[in-house]
């Protein structure tokens, strides 16, 4: 510019640009970092670090802070001791800070404010922006007083009131910058109550489970109601039939098929006879009246899908388990098992069992449902040997496959329902458990009253 341009006054402005150039430069990490950068030697002599025409009492805090911006503010002689022992070991920095009393950088901060000062990041999370103390610029001992000094100290500012450490007394805690997004965080989490928590909720304080105890009895009421309307109207009907000497009389084993209570399962009522109307009930109505137990028969081949190891987890629980698993799980081969299951309100136990070796003429009428392999010789010794359209006429036939499995010859020409499950998907259990209690109450709910033995 020339001196039209800046006017009388131009050495003034001169002045307050230098000002602010070195108020700039006053930061002492920063003209630190930058005479690491470039090589620069930095003299400490009585307990001062100088930069140049700069220097600055080891006491002078920087801004960067321990614990990763969220501790103290280290001290200028700190950060310059670190940067001359950087390649030294911990121990022995250790022992020559402590000899020469600097404080010490903390291993956490180390490797972060190392990268800083030799300019491998420009910044960093601990760095936080707050007034350090103003470097004192060393002056010539012999300086004369000219013009230009006059005017510089005519636009002097006033110098800033300082406490022991260097920082301006109203200034003393910098001003942390907080992420809004953390602000509005905390400030939501002020305002929060806890409504309920999983032991709150699980209380109840103000809930009865009455409703759910009266519909229960309602429903046992009711049952018994009709269990003893059952037995009242049978009993009435036996007391107006006529007596009849040659008639089949009540004392003949028990059976589902038949009409003829075993001795046990007498009840105390007049003398019985077997009349027409007993030909309408049917076998689920056997099964109620002279409370006996049916029997599902099963396969006793080790190769078969269902045996007594796992016809419980299928069939009562709706879950395949081969039988290798069951024995790899330590079960035991049980003579027999009972399963119950739900018909019409009324739990009946049904006796699973895989050989009819020893079957009683009341036992073999009390079968009800066989599993079939597919060869013939697995209904030797059966009643209606040799006839397996009479067999499958008086018990319910299933057989169990794997669902990618073919269907044997034999079963396809008898009266049997296939079951398939799956190899893997055991989810699709449970479908195969009810497609067989569906079919087989729909075979104890027909009316007959003829039973497996001729």
């Amino acid at each position: 510019p020339t001196q039209s341009t800046w006017g009388p006054r131009q050495p003034g402005r001169v002045v307050c640009l230098c000002l602010r150039v070195l108020r700039a430069m006053s930061d002492p990490l920063s003209l630190l970092r930058e005479f690491t950068i470039q090589n620069k030697k930095v003299v400490f002599k009585d307990d001062y670090l100088i930069l140049d025409n700069a220097k600055f009492h080891r006491d002078t805090k920087t801004n960067y802070r321990s614990q990763k911006g969220k501790g103290k503010a280290y001290e200028l002689g700190a950060v310059w001791f670190l940067l001359q022992h950087a390649e030294s070991t911990v121990p022995q920095y250790l022992r020559d800070a402590q000899t020469q009393k600097f404080p010490l950088i903390s291993q956490v901060d180390k490797k972060d404010l190392l990268a800083y000062l030799r300019g491998d990041i420009e910044t960093s999370e601990a760095i936080v922006i707050a007034p350090v103390a103003p470097a004192e610029e060393e002056r010539p001992a012999k300086k004369r007083r000219t013009e230009d000094q006059a005017v510089e100290d005519a636009t002097k500012p006033e110098p800033m009131q300082l406490d022991s450490v260097g920082v301006p007394k109203k200034e003393q805690k910098p001003v942390v910058q907080i992420d809004p997004a953390v602000a509005t965080a905390q400030e939501a989490s002020k305002r929060e109550r806890m409504l309920r928590t999983r032991k709150t909720i699980l209380l109840c304080p103000k809930k009865t489970f009455s409703d759910v105890v009266r519909i229960v009895n309602e429903h046992r009421m009711e049952q018994e109601s009709a269990h003893k309307r059952y037995t009242e109207h049978k009993q009435k009907k036996s007391s107006k039939a006529s007596a009849d000497p040659s008639a089949e009389s009540m004392a003949t084993p028990n059976g589902v098929g038949a009409a003829l209570p075993a001795a046990s399962t007498v009840v105390s009522s007049p003398a019985v006879v077997r009349t027409n109307s007993d030909n309408q009930r049917s076998i689920l109505d056997h099964l109620l009246y002279y409370k006996v137990k049916p029997i599902i028969v099963v396969p006793a081949g080790q190769t078969a899908l269902i045996t007594v190891y796992n016809a419980k987890e299928l069939l009562e629980e709706g879950v395949f388990v081969t039988t290798q698993e069951r024995k790899n799980q330590g079960a035991k081969k049980p003579p027999s098992l009972e399963i119950v299951h739900i018909i019409k309100d009324n739990p009946i136990s049904f006796e699973v069992i895989d050989s009819t070796d020893r079957l009683s003429r009341s036992e073999w009428k009390r079968v009800v449902a066989v599993f079939a392999q597919g060869p013939e010789w697995q209904f030797k010794d059966w009643p209606f040997e040799g006839n397996m359209v009479n067999l499958f006429q008086h018990v319910r036939g299933y057989h169990l496959k794997y669902h990618d499995a073919e269907i044997p010859a034999t079963i396809k020409s008898w009266n049997v329902k296939t079951l398939s499950v799956h190899r893997s998907k055991r989810h699709l259990d449970r479908t195969v458990a009810n497609d067989f209690w569906e079919a087989l109450v729909a075979f104890l709910l027909t009316k007959r009253n003829t039973a497996i033995v001729p």
